[in-house]
């Protein structure tokens, strides 16, 4: 019977982790399980290769914030005037609108 390489990555994946739980080392397992050192090595090295992440290629990019709908803010003093701004776009703008508006 041809066993699959899937199949047969399986059964070498499932010796593996055996190998873990068992608390043996390498050798004891190997001579417990009558497996030969040279094909738990052989198969510990192939399915490495198809755990290996492959090379991504990164690509920088530009992130821009989503253009949003113009907010109105309104902002009331403690001499009683309200102020109502739109089109604010950030706090510091804000910030500097109002203290145009103290120093005046």
């Amino acid at each position: 019977m041809v066993r699959s390489k899937n199949t047969t990555s399986l059964h070498w994946q499932q010796q593996f982790a055996a190998q873990a739980a068992s608390g043996l080392n390498t050798a004891e397992y190997l001579r417990r399980e009558g497996i030969r050192s040279s094909q738990w090595y052989r198969w510990r090295k192939l399915l490495r290769k198809d755990t290996e992440p492959h090379a991504v290629t990164l690509v920088p990019v530009k992130i821009h914030p989503a253009a949003s709908a113009a907010q109105e803010v309104r902002v009331h003093l403690p001499n009683g005037i309200e102020v109502a701004l739109s089109g604010v776009e950030s706090p510091t703008q804000l910030i500097q609108i109002l203290h145009r508006l103290e120093s005046t």
